[in-house]
């Protein structure tokens, strides 16, 4: 009796509902973990060590849980995060459809569907979460940055907005003169503007 309650005590998953009075797996559960045993060979790797997919020891422990989603497949012995991204894709669907026809695992598992609902849905919250977390760190420090350059622009006495375009007779186009100095500095003066306007023109073979 002592021994029971401790093995009920230590496995507080609903998937020790699986073992009868004596603390042996029932008829279903066996049943369940030597399908699990048999597709080892179609898993990932299975091919050339079933083992190396998991144990007996796993597919018992698989069959006992009945895990309805990925996260509950990490938790069965000799899975993991690595083997349940794998692997899930074979086993999830086999103990579902097992699960299905047997009326003794059926409620077990629905329970089990439900409680990987709500992990799901806590773990997309969490994801959220830290997802906007760091939209916001990075929005603040944009707008920082954005301070930083207008307090240091403030503080520069040679900055000054860019002039507007001025015509040049010569070409008869745009000359920016605010663009042939130094980003946030004064543009040329008239003289330097017209001797560039010049030089300009006769590149192009205009006559002045």
């Amino acid at each position: 009796g002592g021994g029971g309650g401790g093995g009920g005590g230590g496995g507080g998953d609903i998937g020790a509902y699986a073992y009868d009075g004596g603390g042996q797996p029932g008829k279903a559960e066996a049943e369940l973990t030597k399908k699990l045993m048999a597709v080892r060979r179609e898993l990932p790797g299975g091919d050339k060590k079933v083992s190396a997919c998991y144990p007996e020891k796993g597919a018992r422990d698989i069959a006992k849980k009945l895990p309805a989603s990925e996260l509950q497949l990490s938790r069965c012995d000799g899975i993991g995060e690595q083997k349940a991204r794998k692997f899930h894709a074979t086993i999830l669907p086999l103990i579902r459809a097992f699960c299905e026809a047997h009326d003794e695992m059926r409620i077990r598992w629905a329970e089990r569907v439900e409680q990987a609902r709500v992990e799901d849905a806590a773990a997309a919250a969490r994801a959220e979460a830290e997802a906007k977390a760091k939209a916001d760190v990075a929005v603040a420090a944009k707008a920082a940055a954005v301070a930083r350059r207008a307090a240091s622009a403030a503080d520069d006495p040679d900055f000054a907005e860019p002039a507007a375009p001025r015509r040049c007779g010569a070409t008869s186009a745009y000359f920016e003169g605010g663009m042939s100095t130094p980003l946030g500095k004064r543009p040329l003066d008239a003289s330097a503007s017209r001797s560039m306007a010049s030089r300009a023109a006769a590149r192009l073979g205009v006559e002045k």
